[in-house]
């Protein structure tokens, strides 16, 4: 039961890449 959720949750490294290139996205609209 317990490999089916985590199959579904992103892992550390990917949540942390996924908000650099968030943040990145954020900053380029920002500055304009």
């Amino acid at each position: 039961m317990g490999t089916d959720l985590q199959s579904v949750l992103l892992t550390k490294e990917e949540i942390d890449a996924k908000l650099v290139e968030l943040a990145a996205k954020i900053d380029a609209e920002y500055a304009g």
